[in-house]
């Protein structure tokens, strides 16, 4: 049995959209591995918080004619991290990718260049703990020298 792919719609305003296109297309890097490397930049800020019991936050509404519809293939890795990181970052997966481009496309593209392949999700699981009766669940984004055990 093969690798699950999920496909997903995300919606891009069109000057991003043409952006992610010419890096692509000019690095000679898909552009689905250029959106799954940025999503790891994402990850790895420091800077960024998580906005407990608050709304998930969308892109600001423009007209129909400055969006763009791209669909991509994710791996199920992919895509599970893509919900983890919406759930913490509590921002529409389309709203993560925006933001993604906006500020980590560059510095990524001229940090690795083609060398994209450094960046993947091995590093990722998902545990579950039930302490006296309590269900916790930890997400790894890399894996720590000491596993957490209840």
């Amino acid at each position: 049995m093969g690798e699950m792919k999920i496909r997903t719609t995300i919606n891009i305003r069109r000057e991003l959209m043409d952006k992610l296109c010419v890096i692509s297309k000019k690095k000679g890097i898909p552009v689905r591995d250029l959106l799954s490397s940025m999503l790891i930049e994402q990850r790895n800020d420091g800077n960024a918080t998580y906005l407990a019991f608050s709304r998930v936050r969308y892109q600001e509404r423009r007209r129909n004619a400055q969006w763009r519809r791209l669909h991509i293939t994710l791996r199920g890795d992919e895509y599970e991290f893509c919900l983890d990181l919406r759930k913490v970052r509590k921002m529409s997966v389309s709203f993560l990718f925006a933001v993604a481009i906006e500020q980590y496309l560059d510095k990524l593209v001229e940090k690795y260049g083609k060398d994209m392949d450094k960046y993947c999700y091995h590093d990722y699981a998902i545990m579950k703990f039930d302490v006296e009766g309590i269900i916790c669940w930890v997400i790894y984004w890399g894996m720590p020298r000491k596993i957490l055990t209840p």
